[in-house]
This record gives structure tokens, sequence and C-alpha cells, in this order.
């Protein structure tokens, strides 16, 4: 399922509508300036009124917006499944998988894992390769899917990996950050 961008406050829903088609990488790149200079002055409360998380959304859209610093220093203070789930996100795509792992152990099981199983089967159908998935969202084989894609530049790989990884990024924003 897309994001729903309308569910958001209209500082974001512009950020959003920016990026909103741009993949989102496998591994960190250059941050995007232009985004990130509405966020400036702003708390995550006023950016995210009435959601779950206001803190991890904002680290979150960091992350999106490739501001790998700034998500790592906030997620690293939150003391919640979803700040660990975007800091194991973070080292994954820093990339340092063995560090990624130890903050999706901390993560433990989430309440979108079932919609991101559904959405990598897609993926997968989409993209064929070698990869399978279980019965439960696992985000330790996903781990290792994203390392095996960028080590071994395997085309078909890359893309199903980079497609999981936007709706990981989607389903976890939108958990965090819409309004409830």
């Amino acid at each position: 399922m897309p994001l729903q961008i309308s569910q958001f406050s209209e500082p974001v829903r512009a950020i959003l509508a920016g990026i909103h088609r741009q993949p989102f990488p496998l591994v960190q790149t250059k941050p995007d300036e232009d985004a990130s200079g509405t966020l400036e002055g702003r708390s995550a409360a006023d950016l995210f009124p009435s959601s779950r998380y206001p803190q991890e959304a904002l680290s979150g859209l960091f992350l999106r917006l490739n501001h790998w610093e700034k998500s790592h220093q906030l997620s690293q203070e939150l003391n919640t499944a979803e700040g660990s789930y975007w800091h194991g996100i973070a080292h994954r795509l820093e990339p340092d998988y063995g560090n990624a792992g130890y903050w999706f152990r901390r993560t433990g099981q989430h309440p979108i894992f079932p919609q991101l199983l559904a959405a990598a089967g897609d993926a997968l159908g989409a993209q064929p390769t070698s990869w399978s998935l279980g019965q439960q969202w696992d985000p330790f084989l996903f781990n290792r899917w994203c390392e095996e894609a960028i080590r071994g530049r395997d085309e078909a790989k890359l893309a199903a990996a980079t497609a999981i990884q936007q709706a990981e990024w989607e389903l976890l924003f939108e958990w965090c950050g819409a309004r409830v």
C-alpha cells in the first residue's frame, strides 16, 4: 500500500511530495539539503501532531533525506522499538550489518512486519531472485540480503532489496508519524 501523504502535516507533505517517487538507496548518499531546510526550527511535535511517535518519525524522515548523522543521533536517544528500528536501518545503510543486527534484536517483533512481509513478496515477484521469504518477516534475513545485493552487484537483487527497503521505510514512517 503506498504511503498516504495526506496523513501528515503540511511541511511533511511538502517534503514527501518531493521525494516520494525517488527510491530509498541501500547505502548512504549525499544529504538532501533542499528538503531538509523545511525542517529547520521545527519540533517533532509540530511536524507530526497527533502521531504515535513524533521523535521517531523525525528520525525516519532525516534518514530518508540522507541525513544519517541527524537520524542516528536522534534514534540513539530513543528507548522505543521504533527508535531501535530506525537505528538498525541507519546502520544497515552505513553499511555496518552487525551493528544493524544488534538494533533489530532490540526492535523485536514489530506491528508493521505482516504488511512488510506482503510488500516483500510483491517485490520479489516483480524482481525474481534466489531469495525466498518465510512465514514471518525476518529483519536479519533482509539485512543479509542487502549485504548480498550490494556486494554481488546483482541488478535483480539490488532492485528487489531497494523496493523492500522503500516499503519498509514507508510502513515504519507511517506507523510513527501519521495522525492517529
